[in-house]
C-alpha cells in the first residue's frame, strides 16, 4: 500500500513532467548552450581565418592559440589528449594531418568540420554534467531552506572544487555523489546515521536511504534515466540485503513520463521505493525533504 506520507503523490499523473515544464527546461537548455558554445564558435571562426593563408596545419599545432583547435580537428577529445605524452600526441596530430592533406583536396573544410564535431560532443557532455550539477543543486537548497525554516541549523560541506556534496544536522548528513563500498559504486544521494561522529561509508549500518536523482529534461532520454536509476536501486537493494540491511529507496526526476510514472508509482504501492518526487513540482520535492528529515 502506498505511504500516506507521500502528500503530493496520490497517483502516476501526479508523477507526470507537465509540458509546460518541459519547453521551459529546453528554453532553459538553449540559453545556457548558447552561452558555453560561445567560445567554440569564436575559435572555429579564429580556425578558418587562419587556414585562409596557411598551408601547413601542424604549423597552427604549434601555436598555441590553434593547438586545441587542431587536436579538435583530428577528433580526439582534450580528455584524450591529457592522457597523452607530448611526443605520443605530437606523432598522432602529425600523421593525421598528413593523411587529411594527402587524401582530401579540401582538407581544410574537414578540419574546420571536425573541430566542430568534437567540440560539439564536448559541449554535450558539458551540459550533462550542468544539468546533474543544477538538479543537485536544486534538491540541497531546498533541503537547506526547510531545515533552516525548522531552526535545525543545517551545515553545508563542499568539495575542494567548491560545489556543495553534503549537508548535515544533528544526527544526520546527506551525501552527493559517493562512492558505497557495499554497492561498490556510486549513488547519487544518501542519508546516513552520523550519531558515532563522521560516518563511514563501508558500514552498512550507518545508511538510512538512498537515492537515485536525475536532473535530464529531455523526455527522450527519460526512459533510459529511469532504466539507469531502476538499476542502481535494485542493485543497492539486494546488495543491503546480504548485509542484513534495508535502507529507505527513494528517486527524484525532472522528465517523468506517463509509462515511467505509472513504474514509479507501481513501486510506490509495493514497497520497492519509499518516495518519490518530480523535480519540476516544487511540493512534490518539499515532501521529499520532509521525509529525509524525518527520518
Amino acid at each position: 500500500m502506498l505511504q500516506m506520507w507521500v502528500d503530493h503523490v496520490k497517483c502516476a499523473a501526479d508523477l507526470r513532467t507537465e509540458l509546460s515544464e518541459t519547453i521551459r527546461g529546453f528554453e532553459d537548455q538553449i540559453q545556457q548552450k548558447t552561452k558555453k558554445a560561445a567560445p567554440y564558435l569564436d575559435n572555429l571562426k579564429a580556425l578558418v581565418h587562419a587556414l585562409a593563408t596557411e598551408d601547413d596545419p601542424y604549423t597552427l599545432y604549434l601555436r598555441a592559440e590553434f593547438r586545441s583547435a587542431i587536436i579538435a580537428a583530428c577528433l580526439i577529445s582534450n580528455k584524450s589528449a591529457g592522457h597523452l605524452v607530448g611526443a605520443a600526441l605530437d606523432k598522432i596530430v602529425e600523421d593525421s594531418l598528413v593523411k587529411l592533406k594527402a587524401n582530401d583536396p579540401e582538407w581544410k573544410e574537414v578540419l574546420v568540420s571536425r573541430a566542430a564535431l568534437t567540440w560539439g560532443d564536448a559541449l554535450g557532455g558539458s551540459m550533462r554534467n550542468l544539468v546533474g550539477q543544477q538538479a543537485e543543486a536544486g534538491f540541497l537548497d531546498r533541503l537547506v531552506a526547510i531545515l533552516r525554516a525548522k531552526g535545525l541549523s543545517p551545515n553545508v560541506g563542499t568539495s575542494t572544487g567548491g560545489k556543495v556534496n553534503s549537508v548535515s544536522w544533528g544526527t544526520r548528513i546527506v551525501f552527493l555523489n559517493r562512492t558505497c563500498g557495499i554497492v561498490r559504486n556510486n549513488i547519487d544521494a544518501v542519508l546516513t546515521d552520523a550519531t558515532a561522529g563522521q560516518p563511514n561509508l563501508d558500514d552498512p549500518s550507518v545508511y538510512i536511504a538512498c537515492g537515485e536523482l536525475k536532473g535530464g529534461i529531455d523526455p527522450a532520454g527519460a526512459d533510459e534515466h529511469w532504466k539507469t536509476a531502476r538499476t542502481a536501486l535494485d542493485r543497492i537493494r539486494d546488495q543491503f540485503k546480504t548485509e542484513g540491511y534495508a535502507p529507505k529507496l527513494f528517486f527524484v526526476g525532472a522528465a517523468i513520463e506517463s509509462a515511467m510514472a505509472d513504474e514509479i508509482f507501481q513501486r510506490l504501492k509495493d514497497g520497492l521505493l519509499s518516495h518519490a518526487a518530480n523535480l519540476t513540482k516544487p511540493a512534490q520535492v518539499t515532501d521529499l525533504c520532509e521525509w529525509l528529515i524525518g527520518l
